[in-house]
């Protein structure tokens, strides 16, 4: 199923940065993903690096077993648990009607070895873990479900500026 940017766009927010339309491009975002994990290595991310806002889409693998799973225009926001910690919380929301709708928020951990961020849940599928990398301003994650670590969705999102006060 591919979403226009334009049906699902906020008047109040940009449009999301990728919209991903087919299997060849999911398949290109996760190939990209698996692509830039050595870079990320080598850039030597710090646990504070994820901190802010996001726009953008969260697309279901597409199967069987994932039929009930919709793509989703996504936003997180990742706030630090405390100031010098490789903690931190996500509050997830999607677009519904043209409003966010709270998916729930959880903890996260910075996994400095494989320069990831991880929020391990459990869920009526069973154990679940949302994996989060970033290169540059631009977010990628993805669902993998149980010990097989089947990934069901595919997160890539644009890192949104921080929103400037009025001129007095």
């Amino acid at each position: 199923m591919s979403c226009s940017a334009a049906a699902l766009q906020r008047p109040d927010l940009p449009a999301p940065a990728i919209v991903p339309r087919t299997p060849r491009v999911l398949l290109a975002l996760a190939s990209l993903a698996l692509a830039i994990t050595p870079a990320l290595t080598a850039q030597s991310l710090r646990a504070g690096a994820i901190i802010g806002e996001w726009s953008g889409t969260s697309i279901c693998v597409k199967a069987a077993w994932n039929a009930a799973c919709h793509d989703e225009v996504t936003e997180y926001h990742f706030v630090p648990e405390s100031p010098d910690s490789a903690r931190a919380v996500i509050h997830a929301f999607k677009l519904v009607q043209g409003q966010l709708d709270s998916m729930g928020a959880l903890p996260l951990v910075f996994i400095s070895s494989a320069q990831r961020w991880d929020a391990t849940f459990t869920s009526r599928r069973g154990d679940a873990t949302w994996r989060f990398w970033l290169h540059g301003d631009t977010l990628l994650g993805a669902l993998v479900l149980g010990p097989d670590s089947q990934v069901a969705r595919h997160v890539a999102a644009r890192r949104r500026p921080p929103e400037r006060a009025p001129h007095d």
